[in-house]
């Protein structure tokens, strides 16, 4: 995508500690109109996913891009299940090893579901809006990884501030919301005008007119002009 991943477009803004790699300062921050509409674009991709009975399974910013626009578009989809499969986690702070809360799923990753789709959100709604990853900006020793996986686990989140958005992070981080698409209802509620503002899906004839292009590059040799593409296939 001509944006980039939402990943390098944070980093861009980031001044960093050289000692502990610590992130010291972010300049700019994103616009709040803008967050909000990514905020609505996630949450409605997510959700869309969800009616399919599926669930993403890694999200994180890397794979999140950004378009021309600035709208932004979910990819990487190899580790896409059924909802309910069991969950083999992810590095923090994009999943949270259940705690005492879980009984005898305690020390796992339970289940994929909204649980699990909603606490990733959460955090990159938090490192959008500060630009840093949960964490990221403090020193918790030589053990960094593991004591924010401890952290997690515990239920010692970041501190975050009284406004809406803050409060959409606390429950997804608590798993307050009983489905993903009750997450994006709640996200356009707050701000009818978002839903105006995200990128529009293709009708039939733009899908169709999009793959007869693909095809034709293909057809055209685009794949031996860029070898690299195909590690990305």
């Amino acid at each position: 995508m001509s944006g980039g991943t939402l990943h390098q477009r944070l980093r861009e803004c980031q001044t960093r500690d050289p000692v502990h790699n610590l992130v010291i300062q972010v300049h700019p921050q994103q616009p709040i109109q803008l967050v909000w509409r990514w905020m609505a674009e996630l949450t409605d991709a997510i959700a869309w996913l969800e009616k399919l009975g599926l669930v993403h399974g890694d999200l994180r910013p890397p794979n999140l891009l950004l378009d021309f626009d600035d709208h932004l578009k979910v990819s990487d989809f190899d580790s896409t299940v059924t909802i309910g499969e069991a969950f083999e986690g992810l590095a923090p702070p994009w999943a949270r090893v259940i705690g005492d809360e879980g009984a005898g799923k305690r020390g796992t990753f339970g289940y994929h579901g909204p649980r699990t789709e909603q606490f990733a959100i959460g955090s990159i709604i938090y490192t959008i809006t500060r630009g840093f990853e949960p964490y990221e900006n403090q020193w918790l020793g030589e053990d960094q990884g593991p004591m924010v996986v401890t952290l997690l686990q515990a239920k010692v989140f970041p501190t975050t501030d009284n406004n809406e958005i803050d409060a959409i992070i606390r429950k997804c981080w608590d798993g307050t919301y009983s489905s993903i698409q009750d997450l994006h209802s709640e996200v356009t509620l707050i701000d009818p005008a978002i839903s105006t503002m995200m990128a529009k899906p293709m009708d039939a004839d733009e899908h169709t007119n999009a793959k007869l292009k693909c095809i034709q590059l293909v057809e055209e040799g685009i794949l031996k002009e860029a070898p690299h593409l195909t590690d990305m296939m």
